[in-house]
């Protein structure tokens, strides 16, 4: 017998259910160390492939290309701190690419002038910050996007379609 209860459904956002391009995931913290925190985290849009490296390579000329059988992704994220007392720093090291189980972090490489970096910002509840962030990722896989606000505290994930 199945159950397939609607009180059963899985929340959307986590590891086993990413939320997708577009959608704006809710991830609440309640822990004793941090308080009661809620973020919305949206992934707005990508790049990747040879879109993503001719870019990166036209940036600046001391950029590298990716090693062989990676790829540049570009990755515009967006966090509005919905309700906490305290304020919270936001920054790029928050995120991580996800392929087959690897998390990849943000590759160094000068971005283009026309996608800003996501900046290293203090955010008091109501703030909100997008930018772009840069990874060098496994060519043609499929990338889960995460998102830890902070140590030890839950994730939030999106699947890059």
């Amino acid at each position: 017998e199945k159950s397939n209860s609607n009180n059963e459904k899985e929340q959307i956002g986590t590891y086993n259910n990413p939320a997708k391009v577009g959608d704006v995931v809710r991830l609440e913290i309640n822990s004793i160390v941090y308080g009661k925190k809620a973020y919305d985290v949206s992934v707005d849009k990508y790049i990747r492939g040879n879109e993503a490296n001719k870019l990166i390579k036209n940036a600046n000329m001391f950029n590298s290309e990716p090693q062989d059988g990676y790829e540049y992704l570009l990755v515009k994220v967006k966090v509005k701190y919905v309700s906490g007392e305290d304020p919270v720093n936001i920054n790029s090291y928050d995120f991580k690419a996800y392929c087959n189980g690897v998390g990849y972090d943000e590759a160094f490489e000068v971005l283009p002038d026309s996608y800003p970096g996501l900046k290293n910002v203090e955010l008091k509840s109501g703030g909100e910050i997008s930018g772009w962030v840069l990874y060098e990722v496994p060519k043609n896989e499929d990338v889960l996007i995460e998102y830890t606000p902070l140590i030890g505290s839950s994730s939030c994930y999106i699947k890059l379609d």
